[in-house]
């Protein structure tokens, strides 16, 4: 399913996802100079409210994009039609935001997120978000993967210079909170902005307002509107344990809590790189094929890049935590340590991306995106609050790595009602979580490392005697400075009969 092209797309990705983690780092460290530890706080809320609003209102309609649009792209060489068809809800959302934010009915803003008098900074924010979600779900139905890889960095740089601009600029060093604030996220949001017009621009966007066609959307609105609980759900998901350490705690266990969570979040978030990749081909063979492309997806495809993940993670889970800590200090030796423990579900993890992927083909999205994630969400809080009080922080981070095993194993085992779940997918991703959990019982980085080097020579000798690779098509993807060591990279990556 994935050619030397797509090949390079995914290779693109990863390296434009592993280059976007420092410069976050860089940017936190940057916001924390300039505006302060409160700041800093008041930043991150403004930010919080602003994807409320974006995913709440306006990006479960990007899934019609990404389900419809590639077939309208490939018959067409255009996206006029699906993207004309959402303008109305586009235009709704926008509207009930606008009210939301400047009305700000039961005074939502203060009450929930400690936002005086935000409604402008809120919206830009949210601004930012939907432009980044949309330019890049454009992208990725274009399979225009190098731009999907480098744009968050573009903009990333162009918020970096913002900050250093309104650092060294006297002027600005003198102007109000609320004015830095609005200097910060107009550049993120017109960094995001530009990008967007120049998507629309190339795939040669023209509304189609005159022609449209009002029943189109009940069908779209059936499939997209399922996102907005999941949405709900993730976004309750993701701050779950915050609240909780607070609760039971203080904000210097959140402190200590927040880094290790954001590197894990990155670490989780690395296969959607592949997936990008093959979502648009997905679409494109569940057209052609239907459950026959489903069944191979689960069947052929997820196994192998299930354990290809798992194998190629193995070392840089070992090594990260101490790198980690030479990161930030010497304070974070607690961080470095949670880190070391919910690292464990990091070789699993593809689990989710590769079968939401068979969600989002059969249209099952309210239970890839709420149901599954409502239960991650009630095991991760259950757990947690149990063991905090025991335990401290590491109560979360026990929390984290049973509620994200769960989940993994939920995407797999409902995938295609009716039938029974891949028996090879299940060996490999017991076998990723194995691995995880054997990596957490570790400290230090040497002895994390050699558990990593044996874990990853059993993986090779698992691999000769298992039916997941095929040699004929290992060799038709070999690039040509390795064809020299073709046969014994065929010896260890397929098994001997083939």
């Amino acid at each position: 399913m994935v050619n030397r092209k797509a090949g390079l797309g995914v290779l693109n990705l990863l390296v434009g996802k592993m280059l976007r983690a420092p410069l976050w780092l860089l940017i936190s460290a940057l916001l924390a100079r300039v505006l302060g530890p409160e700041g800093l706080g008041s930043w991150s809320m403004i930010l919080a409210a602003g994807m409320l609003i974006n995913q709440l209102l306006l990006h479960w309609t990007q899934s019609i994009t990404q389900r419809f649009g590639r077939v309208e792209w490939l018959d067409s060489g255009s996206l006029n039609s699906i993207l004309s068809a959402r303008l109305p809800l586009l235009a709704a959302g926008a509207l009930l935001a606008v009210i939301l934010l400047f009305v700000n009915p039961f005074d939502w803003q203060q009450r929930f997120f400690g936002i005086d008098n935000g409604g402008t900074h809120v919206l830009l924010a949210m601004l930012a978000f939907w432009c980044m979600a949309e330019t890049q779900s454009l992208q990725q139905v274009r399979e225009r993967f190098a731009y999907l890889a480098w744009a968050p960095i573009a903009a990333d740089l162009v918020l970096i210079g913002a900050i250093a601009v309104l650092a060294l600029t006297p002027i600005l060093r003198g102007a109000t909170f609320s004015e830095q604030l609005q200097l910060l996220l107009s550049a993120m949001a017109g960094g995001w902005l530009l990008w967007l017009v120049w998507e629309l621009r190339c795939a040669g966007f023209r509304p189609r307002l005159r022609t449209f066609d009002w029943s189109r959307l009940p069908p779209l609105m059936a499939f997209a509107i399922p996102l907005v609980p999941g949405f709900l759900v993730g976004y309750l998901a993701e701050w779950c344990d915050y609240f909780l350490i607070r609760h039971f705690h203080g904000e210097y266990e959140v402190g200590l809590f927040h880094p290790a969570y954001q590197y894990l979040l990155i670490l989780i978030g690395l296969p959607t790189a592949l997936v990008s990749v093959l979502l648009p081909r997905a679409v494109q063979h569940f057209e052609k094929q239907g459950a026959a492309a489903v069944d191979l997806l689960v069947t052929r495809d997820a196994p192998r890049f299930a354990l290809a993940w798992g194998m190629l993670i193995l070392i840089p889970l070992a090594v990260l935590p101490g790198i980690f800590l030479l990161l930030v200090g010497d304070e974070f030796i607690a961080s470095a340590s949670l880190l070391g423990i919910m690292l464990a579900v990091v070789p699993g993890a593809i689990a989710q991306h590769l079968f939401g992927i068979v969600y989002f083909l059969q249209g099952r999205l309210l239970i890839s995106t709420f149901v599954f994630f409502l239960l991650k969400l009630l095991v991760n809080a259950a757990i947690s609050a149990s063991l905090l009080p025991l335990i401290g922080v590491g109560g979360s981070a026990f929390g984290v790595v049973f509620s994200y095993m769960i989940l993994q194993w939920l995407f797999v085992i409902f995938a295609v009602p009716g039938h029974r779940p891949s028996a090879r997918f299940m060996g490999v991703l017991l076998w990723c979580q194995a691995s995880g959990l054997l990596l957490c019982l570790f400290d230090g980085m040497i002895l994390r490392l050699l558990m990593g080097s044996l874990v990853l020579m059993l993986s090779l000798l698992f691999l000769r005697f298992t039916p997941i690779f095929d040699a004929r098509e290992i060799a038709a993807v070999l690039p040509v400075w390795l064809k020299p060591h073709e046969r014994l990279l065929l010896s260890w990556l397929a098994r001997p009969s083939n």
